[in-house]
């Protein structure tokens, strides 16, 4: 059995109040206060399984949630999961609530906190990345418009032709998984640039911008060939992040990354004409 002390903050009508969560078996002593009450150890998944099964433990509905090793960002983001190790290996914290089975209005309330190993989370029904990303995967995602300048549908060969997109903002969606409404954040985090002239794709961070005079193009390609036809293209990488709505549960990352492939766009290649005037 490995120890650790938790401490969760909740916020009430009268102020801040700690409250951690008591483990599910006899072996975690809990001390109770005024203020906070510590539990100075956690479960493993086994003595949580064997719990759920007792028959007291079969009388509850149960929830576990992701624990986090910081406070998140601005943007209330969790980087880091909280880690632990059990016999079993290198797992992940989550806190465990509970509510009676027979009083499906009622509450989760908080039970436990357990270390779960990445073979055991799938036995817990617990909602994790992998299940998110298997959803994700599925859902249709904003592709990359491709905006070129000149403007018109044409561009001059041995010229710097200036391409940006406008995909630059995160989308959510939301989705119902193992009984719970789960938003799905996707981010613009990168962007493959396909010129269609047989020359190897651009790769970039820049969603580029609008040629402003005397301002150099952050991203642009220079065309060699005059009289052709060209279909450049802009793929989007999407990072993804997800929070299980209602637990005010921070963002957690999905490792994996989603890659969508933008439509192409009809560009012509032309030479400059030289016309002498006066």
């Amino acid at each position: 059995m490995k120890w650790l002390t938790v401490v969760f903050i909740l916020l009430t009508a009268g102020g801040f109040v700690a409250i951690t969560q008591a483990p599910a078996h006899a072996a975690c002593p809990v001390d109770v206060g005024f203020v906070e009450q510590t539990a100075t150890c956690y479960s493993t998944g086994a003595e949580l399984r064997t719990y759920m099964t007792s028959t007291e433990g079969a009388a509850y509905a149960y929830r576990l949630n992701q624990l986090c090793a910081d406070e998140g960002d601005a943007t209330g983001a969790c980087d880091s999961p909280r880690a632990c190790t059990v016999a079993g290996g290198v797992g992940t914290l989550y806190s465990v609530s509970r509510r009676p089975v027979g009083s499906p209005g009622a509450q989760f309330e908080a039970f436990a906190v357990v270390c779960l190993t990445a073979g055991e989370e799938d036995g817990f029904d617990v909602i994790t990345w992998r299940r998110v990303w298997s959803v994700m995967r599925q859902l249709d995602w904003p592709q990359a418009d491709l905006l070129v300048q000149p403007v018109g549908g044409r561009t001059l060969v041995n010229f710097e032709t200036n391409v940006f997109t406008s995909t630059t903002e995160p989308s959510i969606q939301r989705v119902a998984l193992l009984g719970q409404n789960v938003e799905i954040r996707a981010t613009p985090s990168s962007y493959t640039w396909h010129w269609s002239d047989g020359s190897k794709p651009g790769q970039t961070d820049d969603p580029g911008a609008a040629h402003v005079d005397g301002t150099p193009h952050r991203v642009f390609h220079v065309y060699s060939d005059a009289g052709v036809r060209v279909r450049p293209s802009v793929d989007v990488t999407y990072r993804g992040e997800f929070r299980v709505e209602g637990e005010g549960s921070p963002w957690r990352p999905i490792p994996e990354t989603l890659t969508v492939a933008g439509d192409p766009v009809v560009l012509e290649v032309v030479a400059a004409r030289v016309q002498l005037v006066g």
